[in-house]
């Protein structure tokens, strides 16, 4: 299970950095839930729509390390952006069920995510005034 559970968190982290949002909804249970912060979405279309606002400013996501421990995985990677922050020093853990993601914690880099999110809010303004 260890090597399964391996593959499941890294295609998925893999995924999120190739901008493959398209293949998440065959990864993820009906009842998914992702928190980030104090913020907690439910369900596929809430878990990849998340992701989606964050793609204008994702390069890609670099695997540092996985942990696993039978049907969860806590996967140790850098969230690459283009962006002033640049990489930022992310931790997800990760539960799975029936060989799909069922819930997942991500935890950021305090001190250079407020500047991926200056950028991204920024890249969101002009792009609605441009509209």
């Amino acid at each position: 299970m260890a090597n399964e559970t391996h593959d499941l968190a890294t295609s998925y982290i893999k995924a999120v950095g190739e901008h493959r949002l398209d293949a998440l909804p065959a990864m993820l249970e009906p009842d998914v839930e992702f928190t980030l912060g104090d913020n907690t979405v439910r369900g596929i279309e809430a878990f990849v729509g998340a992701f989606q606002r964050l793609m204008p400013i994702v390069l890609r996501n670099d695997i540092r390390k996985v942990f696993v421990d039978g049907d969860e995985a806590c996967v140790l990677y850098d969230f690459v952006t283009d962006s002033p922050a640049g990489a930022v020093l992310s931790v997800e853990h990760m539960k799975f069920r029936n060989g799909r993601l069922v819930s997942t914690l991500l935890v950021f880099e305090r001190l250079h995510w407020p500047k991926a999110l200056a950028a991204l809010a920024e890249r969101e303004a002009r792009q609605s005034t441009s509209a």
